[in-house]
């Protein structure tokens, strides 16, 4: 975090869509990750919600949606993000699929506690 919001970074891939029948590998960019940070994936149906204008909701929105929200876990976060893409767009009929995906990195894990349950933040 950054002062009183997120710092977004964006991990962009490059793949076929799901179910191409010739699949290639995503490439994906990469960064260190720090205690805390997380990771958020998420499907297109997501950013492709639209304002009453028409407008799609976009990465631009979803970055400032993401840089404003304030909780620490990953299902809270979940929530805050969902319920701000639901602000930009009031009334939207869902017609795609909306998945996210939540990582939240707590540090390295050493190796007498990797099974530990409270070490790994999940959200179902």
């Amino acid at each position: 975090e950054n002062g009183t919001q997120r710092q977004i970074r964006r991990l962009v891939s490059r793949s076929d869509f799901i179910g191409n029948h010739v699949f290639k590998m995503p490439a994906i960019a990469s960064d260190q990750l720090q205690p805390n940070d997380c990771v958020v994936m998420f499907t297109d149906g997501l950013f492709e919600r639209q304002d009453p204008n028409g407008r799609y909701v976009g990465m631009g929105r979803l970055d400032k949606i993401l840089a404003q929200t304030k909780s620490a876990s990953a299902q809270e976060l979940c929530v805050e993000i969902l319920a701000g893409v639901e602000k930009c767009s009031p009334g939207h009929r869902v017609d795609d699929d909306t998945s996210i995906l939540i990582l939240k990195y707590l540090g390295p894990i050493e190796k007498s506690n990797a099974l530990d349950p409270e070490a790994i933040d999940l959200v179902a």
